[in-house]
């Protein structure tokens, strides 16, 4: 295994995607993926885990659902750019 193949296999471990999030964790970190990609170097985050806390806590009843794919919803409206 080259280094290019290395690298991109140990990237896939990391990325969730958002059709595979069966978890409050896998959540999580999809999520903060997701605004490192869209705040880039304004990321901060402190700031990411108190949003991630107020989608999650908003919206407990899709939480005690396990509707993953709603949330990842609720997060991308939150960060859309207009």
């Amino acid at each position: 295994m080259n280094l290019v193949d290395f690298i991109t296999e140990s990237l896939k471990v990391h990325n969730i995607n958002e059709g595979e999030i069966s978890s409050e964790k896998e959540f999580r970190e999809y999520a903060h993926a997701k605004l490192k990609e869209v705040f880039g170097d304004e990321y901060d985050e402190t700031k990411a885990d108190e949003m991630v806390d107020g989608i999650l806590k908003d919206n407990k009843e899709l939480v005690d659902a396990s509707d993953w794919g709603a949330l990842v919803g609720v997060l991308n409206k939150g960060v859309a750019k207009e």
